[in-house]
């Protein structure tokens, strides 16, 4: 049995009494050693075994850890050598709703932020200060996963930041010319995309409850602008509908890569540095830098940055571990309602009749998907049991 010198750290004391619940083993000081630097941040400097020793822990892993719980608040922390994460369907769906709530006001501040700094730039900059807000949580994750990803994984965690990058950016362009309300519902029919995408790299037919869904979200988002006349499409709606593209490719490399690879926060890491070194190179070659620009940008570049990046594309990720990617698309789609009422509430934009049903069928659309399958589910279940009260 393992023993520990005195005086002990209470984090090692812990870490050891919590590996001893383990039937007929005893852990071994290795064990107590990873469980420590993983569990309770304690920086394996400090550790002394043959004795243990020392009485640190390591800034960055406190940060991990409260960071990734403050995310993540509703899923059990995962003991290390018994893996008994609470997240289930309908938590995970109701992180992506929160995603979407977020998303949806985030087009209030991206909307403010073109009146002061170049769209791409703004983009470089919201995606650099996501990519330093998850810095914790990689490390936090990196202990607790130590196997090293491999060069598929890298390159394809790039490619799911390529896509962002894309989708950022000609969303951000296009919201110099339409609306915060506009933006929202078109970027929700990225939702349409999905399970076709899903589709075409997967070989996975999507369910027949998702494609009415889809249908259904599409009408609603179709009555969004101007009473869904074609003809008075802006060229910003144009380039929103043309970033659906990239972030439906995007959703669906994520849901790939989560089934590869449990490493969601390096994902959204991988992603949003990717999004900010390319758009910092575009930005700076193509649009002008004006520091009094950024300096007004800076409450819109703080709140996309931290809110609708570091938390919102995180709690994405975490949450398509447990949601498949077109349902997990329907559920976030419900952005565009948040959007409209946003731009309606702040800056007054017109939601007519017509956009208020919109409204409804896009969120007609997510419930469908959601309670569809255990209705049908359920249809079976009472046929069935009406078929063996009736044999004759």
């Amino acid at each position: 049995m393992l023993r520990l010198k005195s005086p002990a750290h209470p984090t090692e004391l812990q870490a050891h009494e919590e590996l001893q619940i383990i039937p007929e083993r005893q852990a071994s000081v290795k064990e107590v050693r990873q469980h420590a630097v993983v569990a309770h941040g304690v920086l394996p400097s400090t550790l002394d075994y043959g004795g243990v020793q020392g009485t640190g822990r390591s800034p960055v892993g406190v940060c991990g850890l409260l960071w990734s719980k403050a995310l993540t608040g509703i899923i059990r922390e995962p003991n290390l050598m018994h893996s008994t994460g609470s997240m289930n369907r309908l938590r995970a769906d109701l992180l992506l709703l929160l995603t979407a709530f977020i998303w949806g006001t985030a087009f209030i501040a991206q909307k403010s932020a073109n009146e002061s700094m170049g769209p791409i730039l703004f983009v470089g900059a919201r995606f650099l200060l996501s990519t330093l807000a998850v810095l914790p949580l990689v490390w936090y994750e990196a202990r607790k996963h130590p196997l090293a990803l491999t060069r598929k994984d890298l390159a394809q965690a790039g490619l799911v930041g390529v896509c962002l990058f894309s989708g950022a950016s000609l969303q951000q362009i296009g919201l110099v010319t339409t609306t915060a309300t506009n933006g929202g519902f078109l970027t929700a029919l990225y939702v349409v995309i999905v399970p076709f995408m899903v589709w075409l790299l997967t070989r996975r037919r999507p369910r027949s409850v998702v494609v009415l869904a889809c249908v259904i979200s599409i009408a609603g988002a179709w009555l969004l602008t101007d009473n869904g006349l074609a003809k008075t499409w802006s060229l910003g709606d144009l380039l929103v509908i043309a970033a659906d593209v990239a972030w439906a490719m995007g959703i669906t490399l994520i849901a790939v890569f989560l089934q590869r690879t449990d490493r969601p926060f390096f994902l959204s890491f991988a992603q949003y540095a990717v999004t900010a070194v390319l758009a910092l190179v575009c930005g700076l070659i193509f649009e002008p830098l004006v520091i009094s620009g950024i300096t007004s940008a800076l409450p819109a570049i703080l709140y996309a940055g931290l809110l609708s990046g570091g938390v919102a594309y995180t709690l994405q990720i975490v949450a398509q571990k447990h949601t498949p990617a077109a349902e997990a698309a329907l559920i976030m789609s419900l952005e565009s309602v948040f959007a409209a009422l946003a731009g309606a509430l702040l800056l007054r934009e017109r939601l007519t009749p017509l956009a208020t049903v919109g409204c409804g069928l896009i969120l007609l659309g997510v419930l469908v998907v959601e309670v569809g399958p255990t209705l049908l589910q359920r249809m079976k279940e009472f046929r069935a049991d009406a078929q063996n009260s009736n044999p004759g």
